[in-house]
C-alpha cells in the first residue's frame, strides 16, 4: 500500500469516534444526493403521461387589477 494511505489508515483507526461521525455523515450525504438525483429524474426529466403532451398549454386572462389570473371554466368553454 502507499504510505499516505496507511498513513490515514493508522490515524481514522486511532479516533474511532471521529471516524464513525465522518462515516455517518457521509453515508447521508450519498443517501440524500441519490434521493435528491431520482426525484429530479423522475419528476422532472421524465415525459409527460398525457397523450400529445407537446401540446399542453397554460392559460391565463388580463384584468387591469392583476395582469395575469386563471381564467374561469365558462370562460375556457366560451374560448373553445
Amino acid at each position: 500500500m502507499i504510505p499516505q494511505t496507511l498513513y490515514a489508515l493508522r490515524a481514522l483507526r486511532r479516533s474511532p469516534g471521529y471516524t464513525a461521525c465522518s462515516l455517518l455523515v457521509l453515508a447521508i450525504a450519498i443517501g440524500a444526493t441519490t434521493t435528491a438525483v431520482s426525484v429530479v429524474g423522475g419528476v422532472l426529466l421524465s415525459p409527460l403521461s398525457y397523450r400529445e403532451s407537446t401540446r399542453l398549454v397554460a392559460l391565463w386572462s388580463t384584468v387591469p387589477s392583476n395582469p395575469r389570473t386563471y381564467p374561469s371554466y365558462p370562460d375556457v368553454r366560451d374560448w373553445e
